[in-house]
């Protein structure tokens, strides 16, 4: 089963539209549904993401077999690309609590790839997206994009999701719209929904050959599984790091076979628990080790 999320009804149409679906309740948010696939129309922003989509996960209880999928329009930098163009996002920041979250790493896609900002306001987006990644490394390879994009429902959208989903069945798909408030033409609402048309067969495309290789079982060995818990209590991972710990080794099984080796001999290198602040340190050099 697949399980949209979009903020607006005109980026909602074409999914509603191709698999058919039906109204199915929410007082929050509004939730569509067929027999392939479920909807959920959160309404703008982070607060009303969270809670239409808490809602609707409640009312429809997802298998650990589904996926979410987030697709919606954003914002970008002048310049960066042309109105239209359409991203893969491999790394969210709310810039509310400067936060990074990582969806779905592990396979390749049509689209390129670039980080994500949530914002609060439309009217603050170039200025919230560029504080809440100021000085960070946004890219994952060399031909992922390295500016931020932004949003204002993503980050709610994946902290309310990783509940019951694990991060390699959350996809979150962005197209330009606009880049600022005060800079460019906006689409409109036509153009909204003709531009998801346009981007949702190699989206639906691309979630399908993912879930075609994602195994139902496990995908940690159990040895795989001890390493990552020992690496977690030497790091003092929060849970977003833990996610992400296990993603990567995830990531790591998929690329190079059983992860328990690497981990275990990254954890060997480390002496005793660490504080916080070296844990997220540590994470970060993992990611590169991993993602080399």
């Amino acid at each position: 089963m697949l399980y949209f999320c979009t903020a607006l009804y005109t980026e909602a149409a074409p999914v509603i539209s191709r698999f058919q679906m039906k109204p199915a309740g929410g007082r929050i948010g509004s939730v569509y549904a067929s027999d392939e696939a479920i909807l959920v129309l959160t309404g703008i922003g982070p607060v009303a993401a969270a809670g239409a989509l808490s809602e609707a996960l409640t009312l429809f209880p997802p298998a650990e077999t589904d996926m979410l999928i987030n697709i919606g329009i954003c914002g970008a930098p002048a310049g960066f690309c042309e109105a239209g163009t359409w991203l893969r996002i491999h790394k969210i920041t709310d810039a509310a609590t400067g936060r990074d979250f990582y969806p779905e790493i592990l396979f390749p896609s049509v689209f390129r790839e670039a980080a994500l900002a949530t914002v609060s306001t439309p009217m603050k987006a170039s200025q919230e997206a560029a504080s809440a990644t100021s000085g960070a490394s946004v890219s994952t390879s060399a031909s992922a994009a390295s500016t931020v994009l932004s949003d204002m429902e993503a980050s709610a959208l994946y902290q309310t999701g990783q509940a019951f989903f694990s991060p390699e069945r959350m996809l979150f798909y962005k197209g330009v719209s606009d880049f600022g408030v005060s800079e460019g033409t906006r689409l409109n609402p036509s153009d909204v929904t003709a531009l998801i048309e346009k981007a949702l067969p190699d989206i639906l495309s691309e979630a399908e050959g993912i879930l075609s290789v994602l195994p139902s079982d496990p995908v940690l060995s159990e040895a795989a599984e001890t390493a990552v818990t020992k690496l977690c209590k030497l790091l003092s991972a929060s849970v977003t790091m833990e996610h992400e710990i296990r993603l990567l080794a995830a990531y790591r099984t998929f690329r190079c076979g059983d992860a328990a080796e690497f981990f275990m001999a990254f954890a060997a290198g480390i002496e005793g628990p660490v504080v916080r602040r070296e844990g997220k340190r540590l994470l970060e050099q993992l990611r590169k080790d991993c993602l080399a």
